[in-house]
């Protein structure tokens, strides 16, 4: 991860149900710090336990739009 520029995502989670995320914006916040070439974007989503406004605020890119992503983070059953 030394020269390239990688995007990580937060998917929105499809299930009604389902408000679980598997980054917390504390963690999303540390990870940028370590990784100066990560760039994270999180999927809108009203219903997931932290507000998009906590994530902007940790330094993710708030979107709908995740098809540039390297990497794709969700919640599994």
């Amino acid at each position: 991860m030394i020269n390239k520029k990688y995007t990580l995502s937060i998917i929105r989670e499809a299930r009604i149900d389902e408000n679980r995320t598997p980054l917390t914006p504390n963690q999303t916040q540390e990870l940028i710090k370590k990784f100066p070439n990560l760039r994270i974007l999180v999927q809108t989503s009203k219903k997931r336990c932290f507000r998009d406004e906590d994530y902007l605020n940790a330094g993710a890119e708030i979107t709908d739009d995740i098809s540039n992503a390297d990497i794709i983070f969700g919640v599994k059953e």
